[in-house]
């Protein structure tokens, strides 16, 4: 994981508009979605599935 981090970093620094910017950050908010669906549908206890779901929506509520 730091790894990853540490070229989105290095990615960043490398780019020269904000178009670029917000694609990175559209990538990292497109992967955390993900993760946290798998982790939604993998849950066993409801409220962990409660909290990803609600994790989720509250993250794309504020891109709406």
């Amino acid at each position: 994981m730091a790894e990853t981090h540490r070229e989105l970093i290095e990615q960043v620094n490398k780019t020269t508009t904000e178009r670029e910017i917000l694609e990175i950050a559209l990538g990292l908010e497109e992967e955390a979605n993900r993760i946290f669906s798998e982790a939604a549908e993998r849950a066993a206890d409801p409220q962990e599935m409660r909290t990803s779901i609600i994790w989720l929506s509250l993250r794309w509520a504020m891109f709406v």
